[in-house]
């Protein structure tokens, strides 16, 4: 194999590699549970994956799946550092 196409299929796979993990990864706001506090957010990704994050502190507090068995419906906060979360069995 010539160097030149070497270089162009590491380049390839490289780039290829790049763009799937960030399109992967990106994630979209979506609307919160209003039983939540105003400061916890959700967002998902294309995988369907949520995450529920502390807008306050910027620190991810879970990931579940879209669909689970179990689905949060309360958070509370206990101090700067732990809280509680209450889920549901779906009906």
């Amino acid at each position: 194999m010539s160097r030149l196409l070497k270089f162009v299929t590491f380049a390839v796979v490289a780039v290829v590699l790049v763009a799937g993990t960030w399109f992967l990864a990106r994630t979209y706001p979506i609307a919160s549970e209003p039983a939540w506090p105003r400061n916890i957010q959700r967002r998902s990704n294309v995988l369907g994956m949520l995450n529920v994050y502390d807008a306050d502190s910027k620190t991810s507090l879970f990931w579940y799946h879209s669909d689970p068995d179990a689905y949060p419906v309360k958070i509370e906060k206990q101090d700067e550092d732990h809280w509680i979360v209450t889920f549901e069995k779906k009906k």
